[in-house]
């Protein structure tokens, strides 16, 4: 074997294995990252009873008091002063995020309408079915 042949025969077997290494090393390590999340939430892909998810839940305040009391670790008492604290914050919060998302539908169909004789006929249906979608998936998503 040439020398010519012996270093394009290593350069392309170092390409073949740099191919193997670079499309493996992610599926590894995705299921180290999922191992570890499982370990984390008790092994069987749930939280544990002391740390439920929001979505677990069923609403926010009880997401929220249950998150500090599993971070804070309160005594009975403490627990009790808690709970109308946690109700008042998520009272404020859902009003500010609706307000907030008032706010920002304003501020989109302003840009929509301002937009409107800059763009083509095409253009503004085109921009007309990508809000309604977009309100869709954020209608769901609350």
């Amino acid at each position: 074997m040439t020398d010519r042949k012996k270093a394009i025969f290593f350069l392309s077997l170092t390409f073949f294995f740099g191919l193997l290494i670079g499309s493996l090393a992610p599926a590894f390590f995705g299921k180290v990252r999922h191992r570890d999340m499982m370990e984390h939430r008790g092994g069987k892909g749930e939280w544990p009873e002391h740390n439920r998810t929001k979505k677990n839940m069923g609403n926010r305040q009880e997401w929220l008091t249950n998150t500090i009391i599993h971070v804070v670790m309160p005594d009975s008492d403490q627990v009790k002063e808690i709970r109308p604290l946690t109700k008042k914050a998520t009272e404020q919060i859902s009003s500010l995020e609706k307000n907030s998302n008032e706010r920002m539908v304003s501020i989109m169909d302003s840009l929509k309408i301002k937009l409107k004789p800059i763009l083509t006929e095409d253009q503004n249906k085109k921009l007309e079915e990508f809000s309604m979608k977009a309100r869709s998936r954020w209608r769901k998503g609350r």
